[in-house]
């Protein structure tokens, strides 16, 4: 998932999906982390899926952004 201020990219390993957040405004992107067990800082989080696929991992992290919403730091 990308847009001109935030990119959100994932990651499929063989057991796990790596979700990376990255910000070049300033959309506090750690609350998403946060709220999906990962942690961070504003411009810059991540967070580890262990025994979802792609798929499953794609849509936790559109969740999270629909509960907390983007919000400016």
């Amino acid at each position: 998932v990308e847009n001109k201020e935030t990119k959100i990219h994932l990651t499929e390993t063989e057991n796990e999906v790596k979700g990376s957040f990255r910000t070049s405004k300033r959309v506090n992107v750690s609350l998403f982390a946060e709220e999906l067990g990962g942690g961070g800082h504003q411009p810059a989080a991540g967070v580890y899926f262990k025994g979802v696929s792609l798929k499953e991992a794609e849509d936790k992290v559109l969740a999270a952004i629909g509960k907390v919403g983007i919000h400016s730091f």
